[in-house]
């Protein structure tokens, strides 16, 4: 399901949130209203526990997102609460803490149930996995995950998850055991794994340097930013990887794209309306599926495909968008063109 939030929502769902807070907030950090009346402490809890959770749920989350990260949302509101309502007047509510660790038990032990009955299905998704036709790793993981149920947006997550850690860690010793007629490059007329190599290389730098540093002053802080620097280095790496092992490939009647770690699309070759080497169709910018890798200038696409319908492309973390037109970057864009015109006749 693609996920669209109109701006209009978003701006009032900000200015609802922020009101709430810069109310709260003045009420016991000013002298506006002092002293302070006995139930006041109440009505800022309802803000934070009931008020601010639920405009998040109709504004953000309902239809769109799963009901699931409503714990998340109370979660961080109770955070909230302790950082902008004074300890002196918490301390009269420390029940409040027991009604917080009972919504999120329930949140827990419901994600608990999906894990187990994951584990139960591993055989099967193996099965599926090794049986799968698909040319990438993450397509055929999707697969195996939803061969007999739809993919949930926690599904999409771990899938996402998985193929992070196989690209960056496991994959270093595969080949591509892909006919060369069939796949065609996109990576090695760019300097985008020089870019990423680059971007590696000052991460770890970074992360060396300002992990003692800050380990003088907070070492909590330090370690966290410690595990998110290591995080970002298994995805620089796994995207490298997956630039590298993933060409675009056409088989069995179907275009596969796969972008690195974070695009893909699967095209069917009879909705493909025509190939160009650029856009001469005024469309909007949500509707194209951008094919080319971040390099130091942004080139622009020498193989452009529009669809007769509009195809939902997959990003990072089970994201989908809907698009009309494929703008690629290909090293051998004329031997492309040729095959995939074959392929429609």
């Amino acid at each position: 399901m693609t996920i669209r939030i109109s701006n209009q929502r978003i701006a009032w769902y900000i200015i609802l949130i922020s009101l709430i807070l810069l109310a709260n907030y003045s009420l016991y950090h000013t002298d506006t209203v002092k002293p302070l009346p006995n139930g006041v402490i109440i009505g800022s809890f309802l803000d934070f526990m009931i008020v601010i959770p639920l405009t998040t749920y109709f504004l953000i989350i309902r239809k769109r997102f799963s009901i699931k990260y409503l714990s998340l949302i109370i979660a961080a509101c109770y955070g909230l609460a302790w950082f902008i309502i004074p300890s002196d007047f918490i301390s009269a509510f420390q029940y409040s803490k027991y009604v917080l660790i009972g919504v999120e038990a329930v949140f827990l032990a419901t994600e608990l149930f999906v894990i187990m009955l994951l584990i139960r299905n591993v055989p099967r998704m193996i099965r599926h996995y090794k049986e799968s036709k698909l040319p990438f790793f993450t397509s055929r993981m999707e697969e195996a995950f939803t061969s007999k149920q739809n993919a949930s947006r926690t599904t999409k997550i771990l899938i996402s998850e998985l193929s992070l850690l196989y690209y960056s860690l496991f994959s270093w010793n595969r080949k591509r055991n892909i006919e060369v007629s069939n796949a065609f490059t996109y990576h090695k007329k760019t300097s985008n794994i020089a870019l990423n190599i680059m971007l590696l290389h000052a991460i770890i730098i970074e992360t060396l340097g300002l992990h003692f540093l800050l380990h003088e002053w907070n070492p909590l802080v330090s370690y966290i930013l410690l595990i998110f620097n290591v995080y970002a280095v298994l995805l620089i790496l796994a995207e490298i990887q997956a630039i590298r092992l993933n060409p675009i490939i056409i088989q069995n009647q179907e275009l596969h794209i796969q972008l690195g770690l974070s695009k893909r699309l699967v095209v069917p070759i009879d909705q493909i309306e025509s190939i160009g080497s650029c856009n001469q169709n005024s469309i909007d910018k949500k509707e194209i599926f951008d094919g080319i890798l971040n390099d130091f200038v942004k080139e622009p696409p020498n193989i452009v495909i529009m669809l007769k319908e509009p195809i939902a492309a997959s990003y990072f973390y089970g994201v989908t968008r809907k698009v009309r037109s494929i703008h690629l970057r290909l090293d051998a864009p004329d031997t492309f063109r040729k095959k995939l015109e074959s392929e429609q006749y």
